[in-house]
Parts: C-alpha cells; structure tokens; sequence
C-alpha cells in the first residue's frame, strides 16, 4: 500500500500524457488555410484550399519530471516523493490537448468564402494542490492545528467537431464566422471541489468537510473504493452524431492596416456539450469528524481492510445518473503581423484558453524569414504560465500548389526530462 503515495503524482503524469494540440506557429504563416484555426476572418485568397494538421501541446507550472525522480544505485529513474514536494507550488496546473484536423476545405465565391471541415479535439486541465501531496507522505501529524486543501480539480472533453464556416472582405476589413455541431466522446469535470482537513490541536480529532461534484460521461466510474475505472480514449468517432449533442460559435475579425501591418482577433470554442451517454454526477457534501489519527498510519499499513475501509468513509461519493451539460474553454487570440521586406515578417500572438479561473495564458512573439521561394523559417519567443521562455522553431516547404509545416514550441528542452512545454505541430495544405 506504500503505492498510495504515489497517486497525486501519477494522475498528473497520466493526464499529462493522454494530452496532446495546435501550437501557434500557423498564425504567422503567411497566405495559409491554418492561419483560420485562431480566427475565421483569417484564410487564404486562393479560389480552392485544401487543409489537415495533427498536434500535440502539454505545459504545466509545477514539477517537471526531472524534479519529481531521482536515479537509483543501478542508473535507473525512480520517483522521490521528497522532490517532487520541494518543487510545487501551493496550487500546481497542467495543460494539454490533442487536435486532429482531417479535413479543412474551402472555396472564394463571388459573395463569400466558404469553408466545411472536421477535427477531433481532445483538452484537459488538472490542478493538485500540494496540501494532498503532504498529506499522503507526511500524515496529518505534521499539521497539527491546520486546515489542508485536498480537492483536486479537474476539466476534460473528448469530442467531434464538423463544422461550416463564412468570410467575407470588405475593403480593408474581413469578419468570419464558423457554426459547428459537435458530438462528444467523453469527459470528466470537477463542478465544485472543496475537501478540506483539519487536525484539532486539542484532543487530535481530524474533521473532514466537503462539497465535492463530479461529473462523467464514459470516462470515470467509481463503485467502491476497491473499483475505480478511468477509461480514457484518444482519437474516436464514438458517439459520431448520435449522442452527447452540442453547438459552438467562432467569430473573428481582421484589419489591414496600410500594405504591411495586419490585426487580428478571433474567439473559438463559444458553445457547449449536452451529455446523454451513461451520465454520472458523484457528490460529496459533508462534515464529518473522526477521532485522532494519523492518516500516514493507515497509508503505510499492511491491514488492507483498515486502509480501505478509513478512505471509503473519507469518501463517501454519491452517484447519480441525471443528463448535464459542460462549456467548452473558450480561446480568445489577440494578435499582429508587420511584414518589413520581401524576406522579413514579424509578428505577436496573444492567447487566452480556458473559462473562469481555469485558463492559461500565452505571449508569442515571432520573426519569418523567407529564405528561398520554397521554403521559410522562423523562429518564436513564447511564456507561458510557469514557463517564461520558450524557444520554438518552425519550417515551411512550398512545392507547386503543396505547402507543409512543421514547428515546435520548445526546441531547446526537446524530449527532455527537465521541459515543461512540450509541443510539435505539422500540416499539410493544397491551395489552387
């Protein structure tokens, strides 16, 4: 049982890995279909435009997982719980999402632009305070005459999106707009999360008080201590049309200021979610108090009955089946390109992703050379939450009406165990 240590430790590596979407190299991309991902009013002239893309994105503002593992005697990595607690904060976050385009086309017609496409979106984001680390390998001993935060929380969608967008120019300003229909997959999403322990400087009582709501669509079930399944999908159609229902909105528009400067703005992903498949809600909204122990003691236990019996009564999840329904994070980008000569573009990007206080914050700032005809490079600054600089790179290659990309965020901790950004992004696009 001395695994149960581990637990905060491995849901943050396991959400971190599932995770995996578009960084924001297309935007600077002059003339290509992608750049419409951050903003409708944004797409290419060309009469006929064909697009996909694939992605991955994870960033988090607590322990990397250099700082969360030591190695043993024999060369090997093993997880030092002492670190990883040296290395968090009060509140730690983790971000990542997977998006999938499989098909993006347009037309110009003589009123509008046209455009239909479908993508796969998959985005998560987990905050752990450090309170319940503590906990778990020190024991409420420690804490005698405190109150610890223990509550996790928790947002994650899986779905399909198909969608059917408009652009229209007029003179220097072009607004855009794309109406999607959307099937979900599955999900997780902590409504209200509040466990909150306090350990009596009196007579050692623990008093336990909770107002805890989980929702689930096919994602997570609980039975019983013993019987916790998480069931996480990556690319699927489940569901395709047929069940878990939603619609969303993007706008945008853009102005072009004289023949270099060009300003953006675009908000993706204003809709929502209705849940209709094997819907659970877990809640958990009580105050209960127990007589002086130390938790640490029935963690390291070897009287199993003892541990499962204490945390089922800690827990005491009740599980309901009534429909919900959960918004999308909503992504706003501010943004600006300046080309200066025929081989120079500059450009910033600002991001905001997430809804209320689950949202995450990004500054690019980018610089495009167009070294041949055929092929640009570029290089980004990005900080992220946690991540102040961020190096990426990124390389387009133009063959006849074929363009493909290829990017990432942080080029410098690439694969690295000491990175907390890690990205990679490619595209392909047929423009005629």
């Amino acid at each position: 049982m001395h695994k149960l240590r581990y637990i905060f430790i491995f849901c943050g590596v396991l959400i971190s890995m599932k995770g995996i979407s578009q960084n924001l190299h297309y935007f600077f991309i002059d003339n290509a279909y992608q750049r419409s991902y951050f903003n409708p009013a944004l797409n290419d002239d060309h009469t006929f435009s064909f697009a996909s893309g694939l992605g991955a994105d994870l960033y988090t503002n607590g322990p990397s997982l250099s700082e969360i593992t030591t190695e043993n005697p024999t060369g090997g990595l093993i997880i030092s719980t002492a670190d990883a607690i040296a290395n968090m904060n009060e509140f730690n976050d983790i971000f990542a999402s997977t998006t999938v385009n499989t098909f993006d086309a347009s037309v110009n017609t003589p009123f509008f632009r046209v455009s239909v496409g479908h993508a796969w979106k998959a985005q998560g984001w987990l905050e752990y305070p450090r309170d319940l680390a503590e906990l778990i390998t020190k024991g409420n001993g420690a804490f005698i005459g405190q109150t610890l935060n223990l509550a996790p929380q928790i947002d994650y969608l899986n779905y399909n999106e198909v969608y059917l967008g408009f652009q229209k120019t007029f003179g220097p300003l072009s607004v855009g707009l794309r109406l999607k229909r959307l099937s979900g997959v599955e999900t997780i999403r902590t409504n209200s999360s509040v466990i909150d322990l306090t350990t009596s400087d009196d007579i050692y009582q623990i008093t336990i008080e909770s107002d805890f709501e989980l929702n689930s669509s096919r994602a997570f079930e609980y039975t019983d201590i013993e019987t916790v399944d998480f069931d996480i999908d990556n690319f699927s159609f489940d569901n395709f049309f047929k069940n878990n229902g939603g619609w969303a909105l993007d706008i945008g528009g853009s102005l072009a200021v004289g023949e270099s400067l060009e300003l953006s703005l675009g908000i993706i992903d204003i809709g929502s979610i209705g849940w209709d498949v094997d819907p659970k809600t877990y809640t958990s909204k009580k105050v209960q108090t127990f007589d002086g122990i130390d938790i640490s003691d029935y963690i390291t236990s070897d009287e199993e009955f003892v541990i499962l019996d204490s945390i089922e009564a800690l827990l005491d999840l009740t599980e309901t089946n009534e429909k919900f329904s959960t918004t999308l994070p909503a992504k706003i980008y501010l943004g600006g390109t300046l080309t200066i000569s025929d081989l120079w573009s500059v450009g910033g990007l600002i991001q905001s992703n997430g809804s209320g206080d689950r949202r995450s914050n990004v500054l690019a700032l980018n610089a495009t050379a167009r070294v041949f005809k055929f092929l640009s490079i570029g290089g980004m600054y990005s900080m992220k939450q946690g991540n102040p600089a961020n190096i990426g790179v990124f390389g387009s290659l133009n063959v006849g009406p074929v363009t493909a990309f290829l990017s990432t965020d942080n080029i410098l901790k690439f694969g690295s165990f000491d990175s907390k950004n890690i990205n990679l992004q490619a595209g392909l696009s047929i423009q005629i």
